[in-house]
């Protein structure tokens, strides 16, 4: 399985234990949605970077790392100001990713690349 399949399978999961234990909100979905966009986005730049970077392109490298971080500073802060429910399923997203990436690439995935 890739790495996004994963991912949109724990986040779906999350949201539908979130909703049947904390009931219908729609800082859970801002949370959740707003986390897997930035979450996805930002792997897929930090991919982008990693190419250029090993491929000798530096134009530009170090500054979508930065713009990675903003985001994801910017992109909190939007989810702390609509409540502490979305800032909890901000970081929910990110552990989502982390776990889809481990199980992708942590468990003898790279033996096979």
């Amino acid at each position: 399985m890739s790495v996004a399949v994963i991912y949109s399978l724990y986040i779906l999961t999350a949201g539908i234990v979130s909703f049947l234990f904390g009931g219908f909100d729609r800082n859970i979905i801002l949370g959740l949605g707003v986390g897997f966009l930035v979450f996805w986005g930002n792997y897929q730049l930090l991919n982008l970077v990693i190419r250029k970077f090993l491929g000798r392109n530096h134009f530009l490298t170090v500054q979508t790392l930065f713009l990675r971080f903003i985001l994801y500073a910017a992109v909190a802060y939007l989810c702390f100001r609509g409540g502490d429910v979305a800032l909890l399923m901000f970081a929910v997203s990110a552990i989502g990713l982390s776990l889809a990436i481990f199980i992708v690439y942590g468990i003898g995935g790279v033996k096979n690349q």
